[in-house]
């Protein structure tokens, strides 16, 4: 995980955050949810100059199917949930939000 200063475009390792298969961050401020490919979301405490993170838990939930997308509405996390693996078309029999505890 990296932070990019916009005016220089220099960009800067966030120590001790990890998180594969990442395809969509919530920030709020030195709160972060990771959105990840592998039903889950992870949740990061990041300290004030957003150096270093410390983990503060994971959100799943058995309707997962690889999440893509998030937005904070209160203390809830409303997901999309894109079930992108269930063919070619896809063939899932719904799409949905879901909305999880953040």
């Amino acid at each position: 995980m990296y932070t990019i200063d916009p005016r220089t475009g220099i960009s800067k390792e966030i120590a001790g955050v990890t998180a594969p298969s990442v395809v969509s961050l919530v920030l709020e401020g030195n709160r972060l949810w990771a959105v990840q490919l592998d039903d889950k979301i992870t949740r990061w405490c990041l300290d004030g100059g957003l150096d270093h993170g410390t983990p503060a838990g994971t959100i799943t939930d058995p309707p997962f199917d690889q999440p893509v997308s998030a937005i904070k509405i209160g203390n809830h996390l409303a997901v999309v949930n894109s079930h992108i693996y269930s063919g070619t078309p896809p063939t899932s029999p719904t799409y949905e939000i879901l909305v999880v505890d953040a």
